[in-house]
């Protein structure tokens, strides 16, 4: 495992993470992490991932972890940085280094929503998003919604305002947020357009996204329910081939998953199989006819 600096077309640097196989298999796996998640939450996934044969490479997203800005006041960053050039400036890294491997994604949560938001997600031969949904607050159950509806409206832009960012990590909800990106999130979750109404019709990689994809969802996920994940995957990425499959904490033996639990070294033998299982049914099919992939 090892450290490396991206430079996003912003011109601010971010840090990746690479975790290099003793026995590479000739694919490589890139982790989108969610809103206010460090990179190093992922470590353990992805180091066994590279165990199985796999490059994996992770990052923060500018403003979070070891791409922290100085002052978080003061930051320029919003969801669209992160969507638009902070990935994108991965995926670019991860194509130059491995011309001839196909690139898998993996999307955690909101991780998942920025692969909509730039042509570099075309790089990929396959994508997996786990815990990724439409979060626009009528999507939760009726007393889950009101609760998202009340945080958004009304607590988390006063904070907001008050700290010059979001002090999420007060409130157990990860690392502190540039402004710029609660608005966003403020915008996905309040808006009926969701996700999508972040960007512009015209530019949007949703609905024209033609790839492979894998929807997981977690019948405990209060962030993430099956019709909020239904939804993104069949309504957004119409143009995709999807699979879905929702998972029930019984069905691994476990009495709770929730929304972070997948990535849980406990899962390692169940959960983790899934994604790394569909990856050999789907995208080593895929390149046997073609050796390589074009680069950006």
């Amino acid at each position: 495992m090892q450290t490396f600096p991206l430079k996003p077309s912003h011109g601010r640097t971010i840090m990746g993470t690479e975790f290099i196989p003793q026995n590479p298999n000739g694919k490589v796996i890139l982790i989108s992490s969610a809103t206010a998640v460090r990179q190093s939450f992922y470590y353990p996934f992805a180091a066994y991932c590279a165990e199985q044969g796999y490059w994996v490479y992770t990052l923060d997203f500018s403003g979070i972890g070891l791409s922290k800005e100085q002052d978080l006041r003061a930051s320029r960053t919003d969801y669209l940085t992160w969507a638009r050039e902070d990935f994108p400036a991965l995926i670019e890294y991860a194509t130059i280094k491995h011309p001839e491997m196909p690139l898998v994604i993996v999307g955690h949560s909101s991780g998942g929503h920025c692969l909509g938001m730039s042509e570099a997600t075309n790089q990929a031969a396959g994508i997996i998003m786990i815990g990724s949904q439409q979060g626009y607050w009528r999507n939760y159950a009726l007393w889950k919604g009101v609760l998202v509806w009340l945080a958004f409206r009304v607590s988390i832009p006063l904070l907001t305002k008050v700290f010059g960012y979001f002090p999420s990590h007060l409130h157990g909800l990860g690392e502190p947020l540039p402004k710029g990106v609660v608005r966003d999130w403020q915008r996905v979750v309040l808006r009926p357009q969701g996700v999508e109404g972040l960007v512009p019709y015209s530019s949007s990689v949703y609905r024209r996204l033609k790839k492979k994809m894998l929807f997981i969802s977690i019948d405990d996920d209060l962030l993430a329910s099956k019709r909020a994940t239904d939804r993104l995957a069949n309504e957004l990425f119409e143009g995709a081939s999807v699979e879905r499959l929702h998972i029930f904490p019984a069905d691994v033996g476990s009495k709770a998953i929730g929304h972070f639990g997948f990535f849980r070294k406990a899962f390692r033998d169940s959960l983790w199989q899934i994604p790394l299982g569909w990856i050999e049914k789907h995208v080593s099919k895929q390149f046997t006819e073609q050796s390589s992939i074009p680069t950006i």
